[in-house]
């Protein structure tokens, strides 16, 4: 009938700058691997990952320094897997500040993976952030005994709740640290690890900080 109907509308982000063959290559998991440094004017990382096996995980480590804007993870290369947006933060301000995310995409089909630090200008971008990436085969699932981190997906081997006889599990939720006592039941004072997020009911100690809900009472997670 001559007229026009808009079915749908999307829009995107598109970093326009100079392409490259990657000069990032990781050969191998659990252990910490940083950017090599970039040539001018160059913001963009592509990272070769065909010698890691697929389901593995990915962390990132980085350390902010000045005012940067965000630092954009894509994998496959034009999907967004993790964006880290201060969009200017103060918290950044003059100083560094090393900052872990883990578990933010895992392995497919693809063998490379792009990380653009974005910045008011290329020359910004360079300079205020340095990150490192790090990928995990964990051999265990949430919430099975663990002994140490890398083998959890979530990078995270902590005691399931207060309480000196319990078990050490993968948590899905991540771990707190927390100083314990000998006086609370431990065998010594020392800083120990436990599941963070814990539901109504499980053991606490003192510490409101192990409870979805905020609220540690008598001992035990409360809403």
């Amino acid at each position: 009938d001559g007229t026009w109907e808009t079915l749908a509308q999307s829009s995107a982000t598109v970093i326009v700058g100079p392409t490259q063959e990657p000069r990032n290559i990781l050969q191998s998991c659990n252990e910490w691997s940083a950017s090599q440094e970039g040539d001018e004017g160059i913001t963009i990382d592509d990272w070769d990952i065909t010698a890691i096996r697929y389901g593995a995980v990915f962390d990132v480590m980085y350390e902010a320094w000045g005012d940067p804007e965000k630092l954009l993870f894509e994998y496959p290369i034009g999907n967004e897997a993790f964006d880290i947006d201060w969009h200017g933060s103060s918290i950044y301000n003059t100083q560094g500040s090393d900052t872990e995310h883990r578990n933010i995409f895992s392995k497919l089909s693809q063998d490379t993976f792009r990380v653009t630090p974005i910045e008011n200008s290329w020359n910004d971008a360079n300079e205020v952030l340095k990150y490192q990436v790090r990928c995990r085969t964990p051999g265990l699932a949430d919430n099975d005994v663990c002994t140490d981190h890398l083998d959890c997906p979530s990078a995270a081997c902590a005691y399931a709740s207060f309480s000196p006889g319990s078990l050490q599990v993968c948590c899905a939720s991540g771990a707190t640290t927390i100083f314990t006592r000998r006086k609370e039941g431990w065998d010594s004072n020392d800083d120990r690890d436990f599941c963070s997020n814990q539901q109504n009911g499980a053991l606490c100690g003192e510490h409101d900080e192990l409870c979805s809900s905020g609220a540690c009472v008598r001992g035990a997670c409360r809403s």
